[in-house]
């Protein structure tokens, strides 16, 4: 993670509110610590809170910016996610995922005060190798 992002200006561009133009071709760096910090982005900003991304929340999305965004985000993040999918895809040819005795086959509940996509009782599951 980083604390600022460069990106070159391709276009004259005035700043909105203000007089400032700045002129095609000019390298504009990007300090974003003060935005993620801002109370008015996260709610508890000066700490690591994953509560900070919840929807009640309302996050700034383009406040966090450590790994930046868009089409020039960095591209370990995109290597990771692809990782993760080839390691699973692998995985799932040579396992099978069942369900266990613990397992919940019936009305599946949202724990709201473990998180966002947490399920009441936890999911269980078992690992079997295919044959």
């Amino acid at each position: 993670p980083t604390t600022s992002h460069e990106r070159h200006c391709t276009k004259d561009y005035l700043v909105p509110g203000t007089d400032i133009t700045i002129p095609k071709g000019r390298i504009v760096k990007v300090f974003f610590n003060s935005v993620e910090n801002d109370e008015k982005n996260f709610k508890n900003p000066k700490s690591f809170d994953p509560d900070n991304f919840l929807p009640e929340n309302e996050p700034n999305k383009f406040a966090y910016m450590n790994f930046g965004q868009g089409p020039r985000a960095c591209p370990a993040m995109r290597y990771a996610l692809m990782t993760q999918k080839i390691f699973l895809a692998h995985f799932l040819r040579n396992h099978r995922v069942v369900s266990s005795p613990k397992s919940n086959m019936g009305l599946i509940e949202l724990d709201p005060k473990d998180g966002m996509f947490a399920i009441k009782g936890g999911v269980w599951f078992k690992i079997e190798k295919r044959i």
